[in-house]
């Protein structure tokens, strides 16, 4: 046997005589550990530590890294997502996006309307007294109102909030009364688009 063969015999018994090492774990806290795994599920994994042990770490232990290369790019077990979303619950998002899409256009057309009667009125809602004043007012006024009553809020904060809550809204209250020919269409769109958000809101709920 040549000499070359025997070194290399000599040199796979070395390798077979060290200790297999394992893999390297990063954890969330900034710790690394090393080993192997001994048992998986979804949810955690089982080590035994090279320096000898057994541990058990859920997936929120480790780092993104491992988390990664341990449990794979997959959401975790029970985590909603689009695609094991319920059919319902994905027709209720289309709905509030629906929603959300229907009062800006609400908004947008109640401008437009405005300025279909003339420049001041589609000025004075673009500005300051479109729906959203008007629906800033009513959470201005309610919110003084119940802070009044029940945090002992002083009379004179809450009146100034009052008036400046009528004032918010004023504009587009007076577009509505005045020019109801008008303002019919895009209100009723928005009330559909606002009742749309709430009902998908409630449902979630």
């Amino acid at each position: 046997m040549s000499g070359r063969t025997i070194g290399l015999f000599v040199v796979l018994g070395a390798l077979l005589c060290v200790p297999a090492l394992g893999a390297t774990f990063h954890l969330a806290d900034g710790k690394v550990i090393e080993g192997e795994i001994k048992r998986q599920d979804p949810t955690s994994v089982t080590i035994t530590f090279d320096e000898g042990g057994v541990g058990t770490f859920e997936r929120g232990d480790f780092a993104k890294e491992t988390r990664v290369e341990v449990f794979g790019k997959g959401p975790a077990p029970g985590q909603q997502t689009w695609g094991n979303m319920p059919m319902l619950e994905k027709i209720m998002v289309g709905v509030m996006v629906v929603g959300v899409v229907s009062t800006i256009a609400a908004e947008l057309w109640f401008i437009a309307a405005g300025f279909g009667v003339s420049t001041g009125w589609g000025v004075a809602l673009l500005l300051c007294g479109g729906l959203r004043n008007i629906y800033g007012a009513i959470y201005v006024i309610v919110v003084a109102i119940w802070f009044a009553d029940w945090h002992g809020f002083p009379p004179e904060i809450a009146a100034a909030m009052i008036a400046f809550g009528c004032l918010m809204g004023v504009g587009g209250v007076l577009f509505i009364f005045r020019h109801w020919d008008r303002a019919q269409g895009p209100v009723c769109l928005d009330i559909l688009g606002i009742l749309m958000i709430v009902g998908s809101m409630l449902y979630s709920m």
